[in-house]
């Protein structure tokens, strides 16, 4: 049985699942691999012994999410296109940015890592941390804030200002914030 297939038969048990073996997947360089054990570890993770813990968590997440954006998989089972990957990934940042300050660090990896895809992406990649990730963060004005950097930085100022602009057009509750 190969590790794909070893990853789905664990979504149908109740077993216990080892850490060690969890963290030794995780260094898979197959995008399906990494999409099955994305599946496990988000509806089976309260039965991995012992825990994963958060760093080792959000690191997953962060490639897994990344390696969508730039790599554009084909949708499917237990696989996120560019598109899905920046949607989900513009709700898993709310999610973390709902559990500060103990995320602080993991926030500041997440946009370290979207910056640095965006500088070196395509406009297909760039299209898509713009208006999947970045226009769906900005709807929160609060969160805004961590993206603040980006505006003094020319390279990432028109991605910023380009979501900026297009969630103020798509909030009915945005105000004056961000600007």
């Amino acid at each position: 049985m190969d590790t794909y297939e070893e990853i789905l038969a664990l979504l149908k048990t109740d077993e216990e699942i080892s850490r060690l073996q969890i963290v030794e997947w995780m260094k898979s360089s197959d995008l399906k691999v990494l999409g099955a054990l994305y599946t496990l570890t988000d509806r089976a993770y309260y039965r991995i012994k012992p825990d994963l813990g958060m760093e080792t968590t959000c690191d997953f997440v962060l490639n897994y999410y990344t390696r969508c954006i730039t790599e554009n998989p084909h949708a499917g089972d237990h696989i996120y296109s560019r598109y899905e990957a920046g949607l989900i990934m513009s709700t898993w940042i709310k999610h973390l940015w709902n559990k500060r300050p103990q995320t602080e660090k993991v926030l500041e990896k997440v946009r370290d890592t979207l910056a640095e895809i965006y500088l070196f992406g395509d406009k297909e990649i760039q299209g898509c941390i713009m208006y999947a990730v970045l226009e769906h963060v900005f709807a929160d004005k609060d969160m805004i804030i961590l993206f603040k950097d980006w505006k003094k930085k020319p390279q990432l100022r028109e991605a910023y200002d380009t979501a900026l602009e297009y969630a103020k057009k798509n909030s009915l509750d945005f105000g004056a914030a961000g600007s």
